[in-house]
């Protein structure tokens, strides 16, 4: 990859020598019928088609080449899942450092009331002679040992039922899973780049809910091409987190209140308009 070209649409990346993830711009402003809600999210617009503002993440793996060696994947997140993905990745930063910092406390507390407990137990024994089985259990009891902490895990699927076909009857599906894994199984130490982001495209059997919503059957997902990963420093993704949030606000200033402001007079006027047919009535 020549690195040459940068999507006009691109916010921000992150970018080595194997791989790219780089977040788009492809949000909408509401219509102005549609104005409180901000974000488009399904209007028909002038092309008749739906609108909805989205972000999208690009996962680039060019490690085998370029051309029909590279492989990619993509998926759309509302701005309202972008703001609370930025929090609660700030969030599990600040949890694992705390857990952390607290893991020393948490082993000594637990070596005294090791020994503590020996000592109990052997008391407890003794009684237990001239007592209930129910005593000498409670002073068996074994410890509670320290809490295993366990990491944020982000997962969302989006089917779409409306969309084309394969030969199967599959609907196209895109699959993101974002989590943060503070340490290295295999090496048993803290990750550098624990953030770890994977998209996977492809295809599945589309169910509807009784809401009326669509999901994939359990187990009919297929990749196209196999799952794409990008792995980030705590650094590098709260602070392209941090970008894309500023844009988002940005185009709400630029776009959404525009839409806002007009929308609102037009409404005011509706209202206006219906309140005296009532009181003519």
């Amino acid at each position: 990859m020549d690195g040459k070209f940068q999507n006009p649409l691109q916010i921000t990346k992150l970018q080595n020598k194997k791989k790219l993830i780089e977040f788009l711009d492809f949000l909408k402003p509401a219509p102005e019928t549609a104005y409180a809600q901000i974000h488009a999210n399904g209007e028909v617009g002038e092309d008749g088609k739906k609108q909805y503002s989205r972000i999208r993440i690009n996962i680039a793996d060019y490690s085998k080449g370029t051309g029909d060696d590279l492989r990619s994947a993509i998926f759309n997140l509302e701005p309202e899942t972008v703001r609370w993905l930025y929090e609660a990745s700030k969030n599990e930063i600040q949890r694992w450092n705390t857990y952390k910092a607290l893991m020393p406390y948490y082993e000594a507390m637990e070596a005294i009331a090791e020994k503590v407990n020996t000592a109990i137990v052997g008391v407890h024994y003794n009684k237990a002679f001239f007592s209930s089985k129910e005593r000498l259990d409670a002073a068996t009891a074994p410890l509670c040992g320290v809490p295993e902490f366990k990491p944020l895990v982000y997962s969302k699927d989006k089917i779409f039922p409306t969309g084309q076909k394969d030969k199967s009857g599959r609907c196209p599906m895109n699959r993101l899973t974002i989590t943060r894994m503070p340490i290295d199984a295999a090496k048993g130490e803290e990750r550098k780049a624990p953030w770890i982001i994977t998209i996977d495209n492809g295809v599945a059997v589309a169910a509807s809910n009784e809401m009326g919503g669509s999901y994939a059957k359990s187990g009919s997902f297929i990749s196209a091409g196999g799952s794409v990963t990008f792995v980030a420093t705590d650094e590098d993704w709260i602070s392209s987190l941090g970008k894309v949030v500023a844009f988002i606000e940005c185009f709400e200033t630029a776009y959404c209140c525009r839409a806002i402001k007009n929308g609102r007079i037009a409404a005011q006027e509706a209202y206006r308009q219906r309140q005296e047919k009532n009181n003519d009535r």
